[in-house]
């Protein structure tokens, strides 16, 4: 996934901070200081603005009854140090800042609650998105109760909690808080402001993939900055970056070459040549040739912004490890396997806190402490379709290591879906992520039967349909862990509170206790954490023993295995486990006694053949071709897609499955489909093919002559073999 938009984000300062009793020519010069400092804030002249604002601070510190004015100083460090991506300085700005004002001022009050939108922006560009919310959420909860829900200063909050959800891809919840601080801006006619909401639902609906909407809303942001600020400003030149994003996206890529480049040399007239917006459309340019298959001009604008990301970010930074994806990803379109290894290496040891390795290609992670989970998604699953592939890379590797290489990357996806399913909260993005997740099952599940070919292992099986088992149930179970299990789990709303709590709880502890400046605060924070996590597994204690259902669809994620399988079925049933791949049909079969898989080609228009047989087989319009065209063709399409879907999906070797053998027959089957196949009643497909010759199409008795496969077997479906337990 590529970050290719600029957001707005609303950093607070206090304005009318100067009392106008103080007459001290040393008050005088401080306060010139810092409307200097702030002066080079706006001018992007950040060096300059820290040796001013370091000059405010340093007088008013030695004048008594300043210290209101020395927290506005620490605010202004923060939002420099933000600005020129120095993370830790700016939180400990920021917080030096709110610990001043709450002491000074209480903990309800519109400075404070300045202060902690202020630290959200710290986490948010840190990429550790609930603890940004976690602070925007008490910031908007004070100014309610200082200023009601209407107030400006709730719309920027509001602004900042929607940009996080649209990292998270919690496109419904970002929706709904731009709206809310779009909604405010129109009531109080800040204009300005009113453009950043427009560029921020751009963005939105970009991640969405609503690009119409995306281009309407960036024009929209556009002609305002163009307006109130001049053609020649940065947020204008932000404007044409984005906007030439979106032709991209359309494959318009002439237009969107022009807005890049009107973007990039905007931005070299007004910024210095290093700075971070220029990296940022650096490499949308070279991610634009990419798609054009100019894979050199690619790569030379990739490594030019990669050339400043490099001396101006922390290695950990997402733009960073998006930069390095980037270029691995050209190196993968050329075929330069080895080059395009190393940097996919790079940008999975930047998305880890605790691992360093970014030289040796073949190291897979352990996935934990991850910072963003899509750009290390997007690595890891390229790394294992390299590996899946064969190539060989060295004379050391042969190819059934590079086999096994892909399944361990594989591997190491799976558990990543797993975590980043719990840290979504809406249906539609955890669907969303099961049709993302959908392609790199399927790859894992084409290189399990790879190395079973290779080396006669029945383990390799076994671990396809655990894969396949994790593509059908994974996706159906947390989509059902939300509010659909609520209605009907009886789990008091005191305990799902509590459960919420301390989620959030336990990741705001992790983080504050990895940022801790000191070991005092450290083993504060680790304190707490301990206190949390015995508090949460207590609650998943009770939720599986008071809640069994509510525990087996929310945590309960372990897939059944076959052995599980085929315990729970007797004698007479199978079960048959659809995967549709996008060449193949991989078909898992399993018995009381025998476990089966085998893979067949996927005919062509398999979607538009399924969608002839549904409407061949619907009662209302089986006659209708006669009524109106006087022939029958629906009833001869049907009786041959019948005949060629059953040829595809019960292939010889299924028959001979379901023959069963000397002390079991076959009288049962469990169906679980997959994709359209879900759509379609196995029970009327044709065993053989109708050979009779029909001469009265009026009568309905040539139906009963079919061989369906209803005659040979009970048929039952279910969405996985997971639930069947």
């Amino acid at each position: 996934m590529k970050k290719i938009t600029i957001t707005i984000i609303t950093i607070i300062f206090a304005t009318q901070i100067f009392a106008q009793n103080i007459s001290e020519k040393d008050t005088t010069l401080a306060k010139q200081y810092y409307s200097l400092a702030i002066k080079c804030y706006n001018n992007w002249n950040l060096d300059s603005s820290i040796i001013y604002v370091q000059k405010a601070t340093d007088i008013y510190k030695q004048i008594a009854g300043q210290d209101i004015k020395i927290t506005n100083c620490y605010n202004v460090i923060g939002a420099v140090y933000l600005l020129k991506y120095e993370y830790d300085k700016a939180y400990n700005s920021f917080y030096i800042s709110l610990k001043m004002r709450q002491k000074i001022l209480g903990k309800k009050n519109i400075k404070v609650a300045s202060s902690f939108n202020n630290i959200g922006n710290v986490f948010f560009y840190k990429n550790d998105l609930d603890s940004a919310l976690k602070y925007y959420f008490e910031s908007v909860k004070i100014k309610k109760k200082i200023l009601g829900n209407n107030h400006q200063k709730i719309a920027y909050t509001y602004n900042n909690i929607g940009l996080v959800y649209v990292d998270k891809k919690e496109h419904e919840l970002a929706l709904q808080y731009q709206l809310k601080s779009l909604q405010i801006n129109l009531l109080h006619n800040n204009q300005l402001k009113v453009a950043d909401n427009y560029n921020n639902l751009g963005s939105t609906y970009i991640s969405k993939k609503e690009i119409d909407l995306a281009l309407e809303y960036y024009f929209k942001s556009l002609e305002i900055k163009k307006e109130l600020l001049g053609l020649k400003n940065i947020e204008v030149a932000r404007s044409y970056n984005n906007i030439g994003t979106v032709y991209k996206l359309q494959k318009k890529y002439n237009i969107a070459l022009d807005y890049y480049f009107m973007s990039l040399e905007l931005k070299k007239e007004l910024l210095d040549k290093e700075h971070i917006d220029i990296a940022i459309t650096y490499d949308n340019i070279g991610n634009l040739y990419s798609n054009k298959k100019e894979y050199n001009l690619a790569l030379e604008y990739n490594f030019k912004s990669l050339i400043i990301r490099e001396k101006k970010l922390d290695n950990n930074h997402i733009e960073l490890i998006t930069n390095y994806y980037n270029i691995g990803s050209v190196y993968h379109k050329k075929n330069n396997y080895n080059l395009s290894l190393q940097y996919y290496q790079k940008a999975i040891a930047s998305s880890l806190r605790n691992f360093n390795d970014t030289t040796n290609i073949y190291s897979v992670p352990t996935i934990k402490n991850y910072l963003n989970w899509n750009v290390l998604l997007d690595a890891l699953q390229a790394k294992a379709e390299i590996f899946a592939g064969g190539f060989i890379l060295s004379d050391s590797l042969k190819e059934a290591d590079s086999y096994k290489l892909s399944l361990l990357h594989y591997k190491a996806t799976d558990t990543l879906i797993t975590k980043a399913r719990q840290e979504i909260i809406t249906k539609s993005d955890k669907l969303a992520l099961g049709e993302q997740a959908n392609d790199i099952y399927t790859g894992a599940i084409n290189v399990c039967l790879k190395l079973y070919e290779q080396t006669n292992e029945q383990k390799y099986l076994q671990k396809a349909f655990y894969f396949s088992e994790k593509n059908k149930s994974s996706v159906l179970l947390e989509a059902l862990a939300g509010s659909e299990a609520l209605e009907f789990s009886g789990i008091p709303n005191t305990l799902l509170n509590l459960e919420h709590k301390l989620s959030i709880d336990i990741v705001n502890y992790i983080n504050l206790k990895n940022n801790a400046e000191n070991d005092s605060l450290k083993n504060q924070w680790a304190s707490r954490l301990f206190k949390s996590q015995r508090s949460y597994d207590s609650l998943i204690y009770v939720f599986e023993t008071q809640y069994p259902e509510y525990y087996n669809l929310k945590y309960n994620n372990s897939p059944a295995t076959v052995e599980q399988v085929a315990k729970l079925l007797d004698k007479k049933t199978a079960m048959l486990s659809y995967i549709i791949g996008d060449s193949t049909i991989t078909i898992f079969a399993i018995s009381k006694k025998d476990f089966v898989v085998t893979q067949v080609p996927k005919i062509d228009s398999l979607n538009e053949k399924i969608n002839d047989y549904r409407f061949c087989i619907s009662e209302s319009d089986l006659f209708v071709d006669e009524i109106f065209y006087g022939t029958h063709w629906s009833v001869a399409l049907y009786e041959k897609l019948a005949f060629q879907l059953y040829n595809l999906l019960f292939p010889p070797e299924i028959q001979e499955f379901l023959k069963g053998g000397i002390f079991y027959d076959i009288e049962n089957i469990i169906i679980i489909p997959d994709g359209q196949l879900a759509t379609i009643p196995f029970e009327t497909l044709h065993t053989k093919k109708y050979s009779a010759e029909w001469t009265d199409w009026k009568s309905k008795t040539y139906f009963a002559e079919m061989l369906y496969l209803i005659n040979d077997y009970n048929i039952s479906y279910s969405y996985s073999a997971t639930l069947l337990q």
